[in-house]
């Protein structure tokens, strides 16, 4: 998977070669193949006895060595990419785009865009549908904070492009508490020691899960991750606040499930608030995952329109499956929560 990311973004650079890049890996082992270092692929591996001054773990440690040990220039752009987070021609222009601008205002800010996920689509198009909340999601409230220019509601652990200098300040150590969703706990620390944050124009692809279990893993993962960065951030209230109201809504999902099934199969009457409540989360939330489907069958380039309106009914029909999925990751999060950092198969 790694070394498909790695020829992926050599191939899309040469196809579009708006700037001088170099592609840093970081790895905890030495025991796997991967391509040779060269003029453009450079090994970051992080020693088996490193340990960070707040102790660190899992993939905070790994980017906080990375961070303190890479020989990049301070005035260099970072973009963060899991494994399997390929480029795309749409986010090398909006990357270049949003460098020159930031570099001509000297502002800095961090940068995010939205997230496709339609690579395996064929192989796993039932747990491809799933993860089109994710996209839509980052058209949502995602997109929102970065217009607003503070992100409130964290960032992914993918597309974050930031400035050397700016990642070193930051850095990620922050302790056990701040390793299971390092990418939100270092975005809330990087809002409370000032910087900003913007949307940048353009795609990258990543992987849906290839089972539901490892779904339901990679959902109570962030439940609990999200729950201790809005506990125990080192920040203002103000910036922990957003973050855990939402985590708490979204712990609440259950109980909308719940409602839906028993009003289905029971009905009763309900007050009207109760009523309005119900039908307006409903909407919003079909409204993400048809969102999510339509970007994601644009860039995957379905255009017949029989197969796309195949799609639709199909996202439509697997709703209550996957807000079923939803529920039953949280459900595990808080009754049958686990420590550690599960990492799925992709």
């Amino acid at each position: 998977v790694l070394t498909s990311t790695i020829r992926r973004c050599q191939a899309e650079m040469a196809k579009t070669p708006l700037f001088p890049y170099i592609i840093e890996v970081v790895t905890d082992t030495q025991n796997i193949e991967l391509p040779k270092p060269n003029f453009d692929i450079r090994h970051i591996i992080v020693p088996k006895d490193y340990q960070s001054p707040n102790k660190s773990l899992y993939k905070a440690r790994a980017l906080h060595y990375a961070a303190m040990n890479s020989r990049l220039p301070a005035d260099a752009w970072i973009v963060h990419l899991d494994e399997e987070t390929q480029p795309t021609p749409s986010s090398i222009k909006g990357i270049c785009a949003m460098i020159a601008e930031e570099e001509a205002n000297g502002t800095c800010r961090i940068g995010q865009g939205a997230i496709l996920y339609h690579r395996t689509w064929k192989k796993y198009p039932f747990l491809t549908l799933a993860d089109n909340i994710r996209t839509g999601v980052d058209f949502a409230q995602f997109h929102l904070q970065h217009r607003l220019g503070m992100a409130f509601f964290g960032f992914h652990g993918s597309y974050i492009v930031v400035r050397n200098n700016v990642e070193k300040a930051v850095g990620f150590d922050f302790g056990p508490n701040g390793s299971i969703t390092e990418d939100a706990f270092w975005a809330l620390v990087a809002m409370e020691r000032g910087y900003r944050s913007r949307w940048v124009d353009g795609y990258l692809e990543e992987q849906s899960t290839q089972s539901i279990l490892d779904f339901l893993r990679q959902r109570r993962r962030w439940i609990q991750g999200l729950a201790k960065v809005s506990l125990y951030a080192p920040v203002q209230l103000k910036w922990r606040f957003v973050l855990g109201f939402n985590t708490l809504i979204w712990n609440l999902g259950p109980f909308a499930t719940l409602y839906t099934l028993v009003h289905f199969f029971f009905g009763f009457q309900s007050n009207w608030w109760i009523r309005f409540l119900a039908n307006f989360s409903f909407s919003s939330f079909m409204i993400i995952y048809l969102v999510g489907l339509k970007a994601n069958l644009d860039e995957y380039g379905t255009n017949n329109w029989l197969k796309r309106a195949g799609w639709h009914i199909a996202q439509v029909a697997l709703f209550p499956f996957f807000s079923l999925m939803e529920s039953l990751g949280i459900l595990a999060a808080v009754f049958r929560p686990v420590d550690g950092f599960h990492v799925v198969r992709k």
